[in-house]
């Protein structure tokens, strides 16, 4: 008896061992995982600001003191913590770089460290006798993303330092980590939310803002692997509760994020912030040859689909200029011939030009055409042929067989359900494409067809009609 309760006790003390190291493990995950999240929301961006002053009055090394001294001033009071803000002027060659265009600045122009950053912003400031002209534009280190390029102007040299600050601001994206996909919401978690803005009228995110979604993969090191924008999907923010922000997944593809962790890969989003300017949508076929597609209608959906808006057809070159509208945000559908290819949600002017691969429908509208011919001439033969049966049987039922013979010949001379099929054989190997879905309409089309073929001109009426009148004639011959 003592070594069955001996037993008992011993298996008591394993099992409470076995429970107190799981609830350490439970503990121990949820504390790692509750150490990250706070991490990232208590860690600052590394942000730096490349100067570049063009030749002009005033435009010095006094200037850039100035704005070296001031912009960091004015982002420890207006911003915080949440910046580690550091200025500095551009190397020579990346100033004629700037010089040369904002935009075309490319990642192997920057300094050599630009990769410890977070964030890199380009300002270039130049003047005339107007004034001063400031253009900024930021990268995002982390997702090797650039930004809009955003433009000022002031008169008076005492502001640009100010204005400068302005517009680093306005281009500054915030960056965000996927925490949770569910099938229409994503739950992100701000970069440095815990560290809030000095200037309480600051906001990084409100409702009805926009995330593009990016997928990070790195390799076992950490250093980079692979960057892939998520294309044609937009995250709308819902809500914004201490730095976590509930989305609306707006895309054209069905499962844009994924649900689960994947190893190394780093769902993340990044704030658009869109200038006010068209896009240029390009759209071509999506298997080789790539060729432009015109003609395609481009309808816009805002967040009310009753309201949709068309925009125009695409050009010869496949092309349609998209502009603004009352959303930061346009959900398009392209058709062609009445038939939906693609939606694709967008944002215009994030880029200068968007290209979309559809399905080239050229194909398909042709055959439509074909067996959309083929299907009223059949119609109407099947309209005739009718008549000419009822009016034939009716001859017979008034024994007037010589006028039904007639009948019978006329319907002989109509097309047949063979002279039908024979054409869509002949017509069928001349359609053929490498994309499987636009193969699979054609093919549906012709399949149809000969189904309606095969449901009427059937010749056996014919024969039984020639029957009836063969029989009503031998017995009158008899009776005869």
């Amino acid at each position: 008896m003592s070594v069955f309760v001996h037993s008992i006790h011993a298996d008591f003390s394993r099992f409470r061992w076995l429970a107190a190291c799981a609830v350490h493990s439970v503990l121990l995950l949820t504390t790692r995982s509750a150490l990250a999240q706070s991490v990232w929301e208590l860690t600052p961006y590394q942000v730096r600001t490349v100067v570049a002053l063009a030749a002009g009055p005033g435009l010095n090394d006094r200037l850039q003191n100035d704005l070296e001294r001031e912009l960091t001033d004015r982002s420890e009071a207006v911003i915080g913590a949440a910046w580690q803000l550091t200025v500095v002027p551009a190397s020579t060659h990346l100033r004629g770089r700037l010089l040369s265009g904002v935009q075309r600045v490319e990642l192997d122009d920057l300094p050599d460290d630009w990769k410890e950053l977070d964030k890199l912003f380009l300002l270039l400031v130049s003047g005339d006798r107007q004034g001063y002209q400031l253009v900024a534009r930021e990268l995002d280190v982390r997702t090797r993303s650039w930004g809009s390029v955003n433009t000022a102007s002031v008169h008076a040299l005492g502001r640009v330092s100010q204005q400068a600050f302005e517009l680093l601001v306005r281009s500054f994206a915030p960056l965000a980590a996927v925490e949770s996909v569910d099938a229409k919401t994503a739950a992100l978690r701000l970069r440095a939310a815990r560290l809030r803005p000095r200037d309480p009228t600051l906001h990084w995110s409100r409702e009805g803002d926009i995330f593009r979604a990016v997928a990070r993969q790195s390799n076992r090191d950490g250093t980079l692997r692979g960057i892939q924008e998520i294309p044609w999907t937009v995250l709308r923010v819902e809500s914004n509760t201490d730095g976590f922000v509930s989305c609306e997944i707006i895309s054209g593809l069905r499962s844009p994020l994924s649900r689960r962790r994947r190893g190394r890969v780093e769902q993340l989003a990044l704030a658009v912030r869109p200038p006010q300017r068209p896009t240029t949508l390009l759209l071509q076929g999506r298997v080789a040859p790539k060729r432009p597609l015109a003609g395609y209608e481009v309808i816009s959906l805002g967040r009310d689909p009753s309201r949709a808006e068309l925009l125009g057809r695409t050009d010869y070159r496949g092309r349609i200029e998209v502009s603004p509208g009352d959303d930061p945000y346009r959900v398009l559908m392209i058709k062609s011939g009445g038939e939906l290819l693609a939606r694709l949600p967008m944002v215009p002017g994030l880029t200068p030009t968007l290209v979309a691969e559809v399905p080239d429908d050229s194909a398909r509208l042709e055959v439509e055409g074909i067996v959309t011919g083929l299907q009223e001439n059949l119609v109407d033969l099947v309209a005739r042929r009718e008549v000419l049966l009822a009016r034939a049987r009716a001859r017979v039922e008034e024994d007037k067989l010589e006028e039904a013979r007639k009948l019978i010949a006329e319907l002989r001379q109509l097309r047949t359900r063979e002279q039908f099929a024979q054409i869509l054989r002949q017509q069928r190997p001349l359609f053929s494409t490498p994309d499987k879905a636009v193969q699979s309409k054609i093919d549906k089309l012709f399949s149809d067809t000969e189904e309606l073929l095969a449901r009427y001109l059937d010749p056996a009426e014919i024969s039984q009609l020639e029957a009836e009148i063969r029989r009503a004639s031998e017995g009158a011959t008899g009776g005869g």
